[in-house]
Protein backbone atom coordinates (compact mmCIF):
# COMPACT_ATOMS: atom_id res chain seq x y z
CA UNK A 1 0.00 0.00 0.00
CA UNK A 2 0.92 4.04 -0.89
CA UNK A 3 -0.70 7.06 -0.22
CA UNK A 4 -2.15 8.10 -3.72
CA UNK A 5 0.34 11.47 -4.22
CA UNK A 6 3.03 9.26 -3.27
CA UNK A 7 2.30 6.81 -6.09
CA UNK A 8 1.20 9.22 -8.58
CA UNK A 9 4.22 11.65 -8.15
CA UNK A 10 6.34 8.55 -8.99
CA UNK A 11 4.35 7.39 -11.79
CA UNK A 12 3.69 10.80 -13.56
CA UNK A 13 7.15 11.78 -12.77
CA UNK A 14 6.00 15.06 -11.44
CA UNK A 15 6.90 16.76 -7.75
CA UNK A 16 4.45 15.71 -4.90
CA UNK A 17 3.92 19.09 -3.96
CA UNK A 18 2.13 19.46 -7.48
CA UNK A 19 0.50 16.25 -7.22
CA UNK A 20 -0.99 17.43 -3.69
CA UNK A 21 -2.44 20.50 -5.37
CA UNK A 22 -4.10 18.45 -8.44
CA UNK A 23 -5.55 15.83 -6.15
CA UNK A 24 -7.19 18.22 -4.06
CA UNK A 25 -9.02 19.77 -7.57
CA UNK A 26 -10.46 16.38 -8.46
CA UNK A 27 -8.34 15.08 -11.06
CA UNK A 28 -7.66 11.74 -9.98
CA UNK A 29 -10.18 9.19 -9.65
CA UNK A 30 -9.50 5.41 -8.03
CA UNK A 31 -11.73 2.59 -8.79
CA UNK A 32 -14.38 5.25 -10.97
CA UNK A 33 -14.42 7.09 -7.52
CA UNK A 34 -13.22 10.79 -7.16
CA UNK A 35 -10.53 11.29 -4.54
CA UNK A 36 -9.50 14.65 -3.10
CA UNK A 37 -7.45 13.37 -0.54
CA UNK A 38 -3.61 13.32 -1.31
CA UNK A 39 -3.03 10.59 1.88
CA UNK A 40 -5.71 7.77 0.40
CA UNK A 41 -4.11 4.35 0.20
CA UNK A 42 -3.87 2.60 -2.90
CA UNK A 43 -2.26 -0.22 -4.12
CA UNK A 44 -1.52 -1.72 -7.39
CA UNK A 45 -4.33 -3.65 -7.81
CA UNK A 46 -6.36 -0.46 -8.00
CA UNK A 47 -7.61 1.46 -10.75
CA UNK A 48 -6.01 4.95 -10.91
CA UNK A 49 -6.41 7.51 -13.23
CA UNK A 50 -5.04 10.95 -13.04
CA UNK A 51 -6.01 13.77 -15.54
CA UNK A 52 -2.96 15.99 -14.81
CA UNK A 53 -3.86 19.91 -16.84
CA UNK A 54 -1.94 20.28 -20.24
CA UNK A 55 -0.25 23.58 -20.79
CA UNK A 56 -2.22 25.45 -23.68
CA UNK A 57 -0.56 25.95 -27.13
CA UNK A 58 2.17 28.48 -26.01
CA UNK A 59 2.19 30.12 -29.81
CA UNK A 60 -1.91 30.17 -29.69
CA UNK A 61 -1.32 31.69 -25.95
CA UNK A 62 1.70 34.14 -26.78
CA UNK A 63 -0.45 35.90 -29.92
CA UNK A 64 -3.39 36.51 -27.41
CA UNK A 65 -1.44 37.98 -25.10
CA UNK A 66 -0.45 40.91 -27.12
CA UNK A 67 -4.08 42.15 -26.37
CA UNK A 68 -2.99 43.02 -22.70
CA UNK A 69 -0.20 45.35 -23.81
CA UNK A 70 -0.38 48.81 -22.97
CA UNK A 71 3.20 50.07 -24.29
CA UNK A 72 6.27 48.50 -26.12
CA UNK A 73 9.64 49.85 -27.11
CA UNK A 74 12.98 48.27 -27.53
CA UNK A 75 13.33 48.33 -23.62
CA UNK A 76 10.34 47.95 -21.66
CA UNK A 77 7.09 46.19 -22.54
CA UNK A 78 4.20 47.92 -20.27
CA UNK A 79 0.86 45.59 -19.55
CA UNK A 80 -2.88 45.01 -18.37
CA UNK A 81 -2.51 42.11 -16.16
CA UNK A 82 -6.12 40.31 -16.26
CA UNK A 83 -7.18 38.69 -12.72
CA UNK A 84 -6.62 34.88 -12.42
CA UNK A 85 -2.96 35.05 -14.06
CA UNK A 86 0.51 34.86 -12.49
CA UNK A 87 3.16 36.86 -12.88
CA UNK A 88 5.57 33.89 -13.05
CA UNK A 89 5.86 30.19 -12.41
CA UNK A 90 6.28 28.90 -8.73
CA UNK A 91 8.48 26.05 -9.57
CA UNK A 92 6.05 23.19 -10.52
CA UNK A 93 3.03 24.34 -8.65
CA UNK A 94 1.03 24.77 -11.64
CA UNK A 95 1.09 24.30 -15.64
CA UNK A 96 -0.03 27.77 -17.48
CA UNK A 97 1.62 30.20 -18.97
CA UNK A 98 2.66 33.63 -17.11
CA UNK A 99 3.82 37.09 -17.81
CA UNK A 100 7.18 36.28 -17.71
CA UNK A 101 6.55 33.48 -20.45
CA UNK A 102 5.52 36.51 -22.80
CA UNK A 103 8.18 38.75 -21.45
CA UNK A 104 10.99 35.94 -22.21
CA UNK A 105 9.10 35.53 -26.14
CA UNK A 106 10.04 39.36 -26.58
CA UNK A 107 13.06 39.60 -24.48
CA UNK A 108 17.06 40.16 -26.27
CA UNK A 109 17.88 37.05 -28.26
CA UNK A 110 21.46 36.35 -27.14
CA UNK A 111 21.04 37.18 -22.91
CA UNK A 112 18.00 35.18 -23.33
CA UNK A 113 20.20 31.82 -24.64
CA UNK A 114 22.57 32.78 -21.28
CA UNK A 115 19.67 32.80 -19.13
CA UNK A 116 17.95 29.71 -19.88
CA UNK A 117 17.13 28.88 -16.64
CA UNK A 118 15.47 32.09 -15.02
CA UNK A 119 12.27 31.63 -15.10
CA UNK A 120 11.71 35.43 -13.81
CA UNK A 121 13.71 37.17 -16.63
CA UNK A 122 12.62 40.77 -16.91
CA UNK A 123 10.39 40.39 -14.04
CA UNK A 124 11.11 43.67 -12.09
CA UNK A 125 8.14 43.23 -9.55
CA UNK A 126 5.01 41.54 -9.45
CA UNK A 127 1.15 41.75 -8.62
CA UNK A 128 -1.00 38.77 -7.02
CA UNK A 129 -2.74 35.89 -9.07
CA UNK A 130 -5.82 37.46 -7.89
CA UNK A 131 -4.87 41.19 -8.52
CA UNK A 132 -5.18 43.08 -11.85
CA UNK A 133 -3.51 45.71 -13.37
CA UNK A 134 -0.40 47.62 -14.84
CA UNK A 135 2.59 45.78 -14.48
CA UNK A 136 6.42 47.12 -16.37
CA UNK A 137 8.73 44.62 -17.63
CA UNK A 138 12.66 44.73 -18.98
CA UNK A 139 13.55 43.45 -22.06
CA UNK A 140 16.81 43.15 -21.46
CA UNK A 141 19.28 42.84 -18.64
CA UNK A 142 20.33 46.52 -18.39
CA UNK A 143 16.60 47.84 -18.62
CA UNK A 144 15.53 45.22 -15.51
CA UNK A 145 18.81 46.30 -13.62
CA UNK A 146 17.56 50.45 -14.18
CA UNK A 147 13.59 49.16 -13.22
CA UNK A 148 14.53 47.28 -10.24
CA UNK A 149 16.79 49.91 -8.81
CA UNK A 150 13.74 52.55 -9.13
CA UNK A 151 11.24 50.10 -7.25
CA UNK A 152 14.22 49.68 -4.32
CA UNK A 153 14.62 52.72 -4.18
CA UNK A 154 11.08 53.89 -3.84
CA UNK A 155 10.96 55.85 -7.20
CA UNK A 156 7.92 54.35 -8.62
CA UNK A 157 4.79 56.02 -7.64
CA UNK A 158 1.90 53.46 -7.86
CA UNK A 159 -1.78 54.19 -7.39
CA UNK A 160 -4.09 51.29 -7.07
CA UNK A 161 -8.42 51.14 -6.67
CA UNK A 162 -9.99 48.59 -4.21
CA UNK A 163 -13.61 48.26 -3.44
CA UNK A 164 -13.81 47.15 0.42
CA UNK A 165 -16.26 45.59 2.85
CA UNK A 166 -16.33 48.67 5.53
CA UNK A 167 -15.99 52.35 6.08
CA UNK A 168 -12.66 53.32 6.48
CA UNK A 169 -12.75 55.85 9.84
CA UNK A 170 -11.07 59.05 7.61
CA UNK A 171 -12.11 59.95 3.94
CA UNK A 172 -8.20 60.32 3.58
CA UNK A 173 -5.37 59.03 5.80
CA UNK A 174 -1.77 57.41 5.73
CA UNK A 175 -1.46 53.82 7.21
CA UNK A 176 1.90 53.54 8.81
CA UNK A 177 1.99 49.75 10.11
CA UNK A 178 5.17 47.37 10.00
CA UNK A 179 4.09 43.94 8.64
CA UNK A 180 6.24 40.95 8.65
CA UNK A 181 5.17 37.27 7.95
CA UNK A 182 3.38 35.31 10.11
CA UNK A 183 4.89 32.40 12.30
CA UNK A 184 2.05 30.08 12.44
CA UNK A 185 0.81 30.28 8.44
CA UNK A 186 3.66 31.54 6.58
CA UNK A 187 1.94 32.06 3.20
CA UNK A 188 0.23 35.20 5.22
CA UNK A 189 1.60 38.64 6.84
CA UNK A 190 0.48 40.05 10.09
CA UNK A 191 0.60 44.02 11.35
CA UNK A 192 3.39 44.14 14.08
CA UNK A 193 5.91 46.65 14.83
CA UNK A 194 8.66 44.40 14.74
CA UNK A 195 8.46 43.94 11.09
CA UNK A 196 9.23 45.54 7.86
CA UNK A 197 8.39 49.26 7.50
CA UNK A 198 4.89 49.38 5.04
CA UNK A 199 3.20 52.65 4.27
CA UNK A 200 0.04 53.57 2.36
CA UNK A 201 -2.41 56.63 1.52
CA UNK A 202 -5.48 56.11 0.98
CA UNK A 203 -8.60 58.27 -0.20
CA UNK A 204 -12.21 57.40 -0.20
CA UNK A 205 -13.73 57.65 -3.45
CA UNK A 206 -17.35 56.40 -3.33
CA UNK A 207 -19.13 55.26 -0.17
CA UNK A 208 -22.37 52.73 -0.97
CA UNK A 209 -25.33 51.74 1.34
CA UNK A 210 -24.37 48.70 2.11
CA UNK A 211 -21.03 49.55 4.12
CA UNK A 212 -18.61 49.06 0.77
CA UNK A 213 -16.23 51.49 -0.06
CA UNK A 214 -14.42 52.50 -3.25
CA UNK A 215 -10.67 53.59 -2.17
CA UNK A 216 -7.79 54.98 -4.19
CA UNK A 217 -4.59 53.52 -2.45
CA UNK A 218 -0.83 55.08 -3.04
CA UNK A 219 1.39 52.11 -1.43
CA UNK A 220 4.85 54.28 -0.86
CA UNK A 221 6.37 50.85 0.23
CA UNK A 222 6.02 47.56 -1.59
CA UNK A 223 5.51 44.22 0.86
CA UNK A 224 4.04 41.94 -0.14
CA UNK A 225 0.34 41.75 0.67
CA UNK A 226 0.60 45.64 2.16
CA UNK A 227 -2.33 46.68 0.77
CA UNK A 228 -4.27 43.49 1.66
CA UNK A 229 -3.06 43.39 4.98
CA UNK A 230 -3.22 47.61 6.16
CA UNK A 231 -6.85 47.09 4.88
CA UNK A 232 -7.94 44.23 7.09
CA UNK A 233 -6.83 45.75 9.92
CA UNK A 234 -8.87 48.91 9.37
CA UNK A 235 -11.70 46.22 9.30
CA UNK A 236 -11.87 47.03 5.54
CA UNK A 237 -10.72 44.06 4.15
CA UNK A 238 -10.96 44.04 0.36
CA UNK A 239 -13.90 42.62 -1.31
CA UNK A 240 -13.13 39.54 -2.08
CA UNK A 241 -10.47 38.37 -0.15
CA UNK A 242 -10.71 34.66 1.34
CA UNK A 243 -7.50 34.99 2.52
CA UNK A 244 -7.61 38.51 4.64
CA UNK A 245 -11.39 38.94 4.79
CA UNK A 246 -14.05 36.93 3.22
CA UNK A 247 -15.40 35.60 -0.03
CA UNK A 248 -17.33 33.19 -1.70
CA UNK A 249 -16.05 30.52 -4.13
CA UNK A 250 -15.35 32.38 -7.62
CA UNK A 251 -15.42 35.76 -6.13
CA UNK A 252 -11.98 37.74 -8.00
CA UNK A 253 -10.26 40.12 -5.37
CA UNK A 254 -11.47 44.01 -6.12
CA UNK A 255 -8.12 45.36 -5.91
CA UNK A 256 -6.50 46.62 -9.33
CA UNK A 257 -2.90 48.26 -10.17
CA UNK A 258 -4.46 51.57 -12.17
CA UNK A 259 -1.21 53.90 -12.24
CA UNK A 260 2.43 53.52 -12.74
CA UNK A 261 4.74 56.25 -12.54
CA UNK A 262 8.41 55.24 -13.50
CA UNK A 263 11.35 56.49 -15.43
CA UNK A 264 12.33 54.59 -18.31
CA UNK A 265 15.59 54.20 -20.70
CA UNK A 266 15.36 55.84 -24.27
CA UNK A 267 17.85 57.02 -27.22
CA UNK A 268 17.23 60.43 -25.84
CA UNK A 269 18.30 59.56 -22.10
CA UNK A 270 15.55 58.35 -19.57
CA UNK A 271 12.09 59.77 -19.32
CA UNK A 272 9.15 59.62 -16.81
CA UNK A 273 6.39 58.28 -17.88
CA UNK A 274 3.26 57.63 -16.44
CA UNK A 275 1.19 54.28 -17.50
CA UNK A 276 -2.61 53.66 -16.71
CA UNK A 277 -4.77 50.64 -16.79
CA UNK A 278 -8.22 50.79 -17.43
CA UNK A 279 -10.56 48.90 -14.83
CA UNK A 280 -11.51 45.67 -16.09
CA UNK A 281 -15.46 45.49 -16.87
CA UNK A 282 -16.23 42.90 -14.16
CA UNK A 283 -14.70 45.92 -11.70
CA UNK A 284 -16.42 48.66 -13.45
CA UNK A 285 -19.82 46.45 -12.87
CA UNK A 286 -19.23 45.72 -9.60
CA UNK A 287 -18.48 49.66 -8.44
CA UNK A 288 -21.44 50.66 -10.55
CA UNK A 289 -19.27 52.45 -13.35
Amino acid sequence: MARLDTYLAEREGIPRSLVQKLIKTGVAMVNGEVVTRPARSVSEADNIVFQSPSTPDEGEWLARFSQYVIYIDDNVIVVNKPAGMLVHAKGGVAKELTVADYVRSQFDPDELASNVGNNRLGIVHRLDRTTSGVMICARNLTTASYLSRQFAERKVKKVYLALVSGLPRHQAARINLSIRRSRQTPAIFVVDGSGKVAITDYTVQKEYPDGRAFLELRPLTGRTHQLRVHLAYLGCPIVGDAVYGHAHYGDRLMLHAYQLEISIPGQDGAKRRIFTAPLPADFQEAIGG
